[in-house]
């Protein structure tokens, strides 16, 4: 094993046992779903050629060869600037365009919601206390969250105060 932390043979390897029509097809088809792969597996940008190294990743997965990054990033670029043609590159990064300006209207509209929900100061009026709770928030009064034990429990004979003894 070599400083790249794979041998030439490993490559060769994987590169002769490769299918290439599994590779060269563009994944999913679909730029929606490119998009929901790529928000969940929280890649912020996609390009083309990360698209070939996820057909690359599910063929070394094949082929028992998937648990050596170096060896998968190797052999993708060598298959984007050896293998694929003009026109196949091209289809990975359309795909890959399209689906990042799927992911940034997505990230968009989420930004310009929070901005709306912050900028919501005037208080929604309900028809009794609990709504009007509800809508705004519970104001609590200076005696903290005594509230939410139980009925004694502050007092000397609750269960919180054992009298010295220690039980």
């Amino acid at each position: 094993m070599s400083s790249r932390g794979y041998s030439k043979s490993e490559l060769r390897n994987l590169l002769n046992n490769l299918d290439d029509s599994k590779i060269s097809a563009i994944p999913y088809d679909n730029p929606h779903t490119v998009a929901d792969r790529a928000r969940k597996a929280r890649i912020q940008l996609l390009n083309g050629m990360g698209l070939l190294k996820w057909n690359i990743e599910s063929e070394a997965k094949i082929l028992f060869l998937d648990n050596n990054p170096k060896l998968i990033n190797s052999a993708t670029k060598f298959v984007w600037d050896s293998k694929l043609t003009h026109p196949q590159r091209q289809e990975f990064e359309n795909l890959a365009k399209n689906a990042n300006m799927i992911n940034r209207n997505i990230r968009q509209s989420i930004e310009d919601t929070h901005n709306r929900v912050s900028q919501m100061d005037s208080p929604q009026v309900g028809n009794n206390p609990l709504e009007n709770d509800f809508y705004n928030g519970t104001k609590f009064g200076n005696n903290g969250f005594e509230f939410l034990l139980p009925i004694g429990s502050l007092g000397n004979s609750g269960w919180l105060d054992d009298g010295g003894t220690g039980l």
